[in-house]
C-alpha cells in the first residue's frame, strides 16, 4: 500500500494565485520574500550547473539567471490579467456613455476615443459582460455599436 506524503501536485491556478500576490504586494515586501527565497534558488541552480558540468559558464549562467528573475517579477508586477484589462475596459465604455450622455455609442466613436476598441475587440466585450452590453444598431440602422444596458443606472443622481 502506497502512503501519502502530504504534497499536492501544483496546479495552474496555484501559479494564478502567485501572480495576483505579487501584484498585490508592495514592493518592499517583494523584495524582503526575494532576499529569503532567492538564495535558495541560487544554491539549488548552483548545484544544478555543477552536476551538468557547466562549471566554466557559472557566473555568466548565474547572472543572467538572476536577472531574469528580477524580469520576472517586475513582469508579475506589472501586468493585468485579460479579464482584468475587459474590466476595465467596461467601465470606460459605461464612462464614455455616461460623459456622452447616450446609451448607444457607435463603433467609430470609440475607436476614436482609444484606438484599442476595434469592433472585434467590442463584440468581444459584448459576450464577455451580456448583461452590460449588447451589439446595437441606431441611427435607422446606419450605424453600429454598443448599448449600454444599465445605462439609466449610470445617469441616476446618488442620494
Amino acid at each position: 500500500m502506497r502512503k501519502e506524503s502530504g504534497m499536492k501536485k501544483p496546479k495552474l491556478s496555484d501559479l494564478k494565485s502567485i501572480h495576483e500576490w505579487v501584484r498585490d504586494t508592495s514592493n518592499a515586501e517583494i523584495f524582503f520574500v526575494s532576499l529569503l527565497v532567492y538564495p535558495l534558488f541560487a544554491a539549488l541552480y548552483s548545484w544544478t550547473i555543477k552536476t551538468t558540468g557547466l562549471d566554466n559558464y557559472k557566473v555568466i549562467l548565474t547572472i543572467s539567471t538572476t536577472v531574469l528573475y528580477i524580469i520576472a517579477i517586475i513582469i508579475m508586477k506589472n501586468s493585468q490579467t485579460s479579464n482584468e484589462k475587459m474590466e476595465v475596459d467596461l467601465s470606460v465604455i459605461k464612462n464614455h456613455s455616461k460623459s456622452f450622455k447616450k446609451e448607444y455609442i457607435g463603433f467609430s466613436k470609440l475607436k476614436e476615443k482609444d484606438p484599442r476598441f476595434s469592433e472585434k475587440y467590442l463584440k468581444k466585450l459584448a459576450r464577455k459582460y451580456p448583461s452590460e452590453l449588447i451589439i446595437a444598431s441606431f441611427n435607422k440602422g446606419n450605424e453600429t455599436g454598443i448599448k449600454v444596458l444599465k445605462y439609466h443606472q449610470l445617469t441616476m443622481p446618488e442620494d
